[in-house]
């Protein structure tokens, strides 16, 4: 009886882990193309401010991995990635790819910062 209680307590952990792993890392793979029609906007063209949540306007790594909230929220908290909004024909945002920052970029985001 021990032993059964045991492992279920045990399983059930390793359940809830595996779970909350999951939620933290991306959400889904897309297998179709998911830049297709779309450009990426220049700063010219980028005149809203835009809410990087995730739910708004979806949000993708560079391998075209859709990303959650708390993924977001790490790559934004480190510097080392930068958000490239893509826009379609009407210029309107569809998707952003949170891209790796060059050391070059860094600085320049750091100046306009401070």
């Amino acid at each position: 009886m021990k032993k059964q209680i045991v492992l279920i307590f045990t399983l059930g952990v390793v359940l809830s882990c595996s779970y909350q792993k999951k939620n933290n890392q991306t959400t889904q793979h897309e297998e179709v193309h998911f830049l297709d029609g779309l450009k990426l906007a220049n700063d010219d063209e980028m005149e809203i401010k835009l809410m990087l949540d995730g739910n708004s306007i979806p949000i993708y790594n560079e391998e075209g991995n859709k990303l959650g909230k708390i993924k977001i929220m790490k790559m934004m908290m480190t510097g080392d990635y930068l958000p490239q909004p893509y826009v379609n024909d009407s210029m309107e945002v569809k998707l952003v790819v949170m891209k790796k920052a060059t050391e070059d970029e860094k600085q320049k985001v750091n100046i306009t910062i401070n």
